[in-house]
């Protein structure tokens, strides 16, 4: 039987994941490097890129959700829902390339200004 794994939701989510942003940025921090959450699209992400999004902010982590999982139909995924199909990734990686140039400016903006 093929059955998908249980993903925590919620509260258990919350509690897995944060502490684990949190030591995943401070080892960037150790090391000069800033940490930039890329959370991609799945077929069934809109709840999970939420969460994903308030634990990266809870952490202290930079999270960059390039395209809305909304606003891709089943056509731009593989047949297992998960990996994006070669027009999925154009759409992705075009987001993407307009996206985190967005995010490094708006650190480097900040980082001048203290």
């Amino acid at each position: 039987m093929n059955q998908k794994p249980a993903v925590p939701e919620g509260r258990e989510f919350t509690e897995l994941t944060i502490p684990r942003l949190r030591r995943l940025r401070e080892l960037c921090d150790a090391n000069g490097v800033r940490l930039i959450l890329l959370v991609p699209p799945t077929l069934d992400s809109e709840n999970a890129v939420s969460q994903m999004a308030a634990a990266a902010q809870a952490a202290g982590v930079d999270v960059s959700v390039p395209i809305n999982p909304a606003m891709l139909s089943p056509k731009f995924y593989q047949p297992d829902g998960m990996h994006l199909n070669r027009d999925g990734a154009v759409l992705f990686t075009s987001a993407l390339a307009k996206a985190l140039p967005e995010k490094v400016m708006a650190h480097e903006t900040l980082a001048a200004q203290k």
